[in-house]
């Protein structure tokens, strides 16, 4: 439930074009919750939303 773990996530999805697809194609912070539990990271409702404003600002 940290910045680091949602670093290393973050560093998984940019090695990985299945795994970023998958990031992309979330519609909920609660689907990036879990797909990021079913590869190893705890984020939290508030980490996925950095995901979801970096996602926002590269596309």
């Amino acid at each position: 439930m940290s910045q680091a773990n949602l670093d290393l996530f973050l560093a998984e999805a940019r090695k990985s074009q299945s795994l970023s697809e998958q990031v992309r194609a979330a519609r909920s912070h609660e689907e990036l919750i879990k797909l990021a539990g079913s590869r190893g990271h705890e984020l939290t409702k508030v980490l996925t939303m950095f995901i979801t404003m970096i996602l926002a600002t590269y596309s």
